[in-house]
């Protein structure tokens, strides 16, 4: 909680602009009924006087957008002489849902969010919300506001070194453990589908030496094979562990 505290007194204005949404996101908002659905979960059904439902997924999918577009600025100007590949790759690791979430729990966004019977455990919910508010940021102010915030919350509360730091290759590393130990490796894609709110789930699973080794799903491919990748590495330390444990029995 100090973090989060911490973060609050760097992040907000020290004044109080006279509303929850400008206190929010820095500035003062123009349209307040756009931050209020941002903030509007599916869960409550709502629909307006024409039958039209109300709630954040369509600012989420745009808010999707806004974040790739303006992440990819971002990185390209921090990491000037980094090449496509690996700019790509720090791209990914910021707009995970993980790390999502996190902002969004800096940003104490669950005291916006109004939702019916949502498990304390969902909490993509979060990172959800935190689209939605950007998507609402875009069509309040535009880009260059909608940019201005985002650079400013990963500036000051991502701590973008740290979570590159952090995020694991798990692809590589599973590459590397198999060119050492002579086996094969290859992905299958097994299933995308299309969400209720228009995102693609991904569904892959990786074999090594031609048997499954793990499974994993995520927002695009790529996402889903580092999820299959880190099962099973999980997977291999287990086995290892165990044959370890074998050859040292108490007493031998």
């Amino acid at each position: 909680m100090k973090l989060i505290d911490a973060f609050y007194k760097i992040f907000h204005p020290m004044h109080d602009m006279g509303d929850k949404y400008s206190n929010l996101v820095g500035f003062k908002v123009g349209n307040k009924k756009l931050y209020e659905l941002a903030f509007t979960h599916s869960s409550l059904n709502q629909v307006d006087v024409n039958g039209h439902t109300l709630n954040n997924e369509r600012l989420e999918f745009l808010g999707d957008a806004v974040l790739e577009l303006a992440m990819t600025q971002f990185v390209y100007k921090r990491y000037p002489n980094a090449k496509e590949g690996m700019l790509t790759s720090i791209r990914s690791s910021l707009v995970s849902r993980q790390t999502l979430n996190s902002l969004s729990e800096s940003l104490r966004l669950e005291n916006y969010i109004n939702a019916k019977n949502i498990s304390v455990n969902n909490v993509n919910i979060y990172g959800n919300s935190f689209e939605a508010l950007l998507g609402a940021i875009f069509l309040d102010k535009g880009y260059a506001v909608a940019y201005d915030f985002v650079e400013r919350v990963f500036n000051n509360t991502a701590k973008v070194d740290k979570i590159l730091r952090k995020d694991q290759n798990y692809k590589s590393q599973l590459m590397e453990w198999c060119q050492q130990n002579r086996k094969s490796l290859r992905y299958e894609l097994v299933a995308q589908n299309r969400l209720e709110n228009n995102k693609m789930k991904f569904q892959s699973r990786v074999f090594v030496d031609e048997k499954q080794m793990g499974m994993g799903v995520g927002f695009n491919k790529r996402q889903s094979e580092q999820a299959a990748a880190r099962f099973a590495l999980k997977t291999i330390n287990v086995m290892n562990k165990n044959k370890n444990n074998g050859r040292r029995r108490p007493n031998e």
